[in-house]
């Protein structure tokens, strides 16, 4: 992480990310940070907290996500351990989903927006679609 003095005030050079608990505690991810350093916040913040491991079907993800997730999402939560996030992998998986019939792949800019085929009614797809496009 690294800090600009441009104008007097010493800031991050990247946003950063505030995570606070109901009592009052709070952590902050100063700066671009990967994603185990947020974990470690969390876990500090909540240690009871289990960390669960990733699924072995992508459809079990458009399950739990209401409003769907990109290919690039599901790439990163189907990573294991600090492997890099396969996006190739994870888009043959989620095409074998869609050709079982249980979900549904949308066009959005240069990828896609997979959502569980019982999630997909209008309103929910209207609804993914405007939140993923602002």
């Amino acid at each position: 992480m690294s800090a600009g003095n441009s104008d007097g005030a010493v800031r991050y050079t990247a946003p950063s990310v505030l995570f606070e608990t109901s009592d009052g505690r709070r952590l902050e991810a100063g700066g671009f940070q990967p994603v185990e350093a947020y974990d470690v916040v969390i876990a500090n913040l909540d240690p009871t907290l289990e960390r669960q491991a990733p699924p072995e079907d992508p459809g079990a993800l458009l399950e739990y996500f209401d409003f769907g997730l990109t290919t690039q999402e599901v790439a990163a939560l189907m990573t294991r351990g600090n492997d890099r996030p396969d996006r190739t992998a994870a888009e043959a998986a989620l095409l074998a989903v869609v050709d079982e019939g249980r979900a549904e792949r949308h066009s959005l800019g240069g990828d896609a927006l997979w959502i569980a085929a019982d999630r997909t009614d209008g309103n929910r797809l209207a609804a993914a679609v405007a939140t993923r496009s602002a």
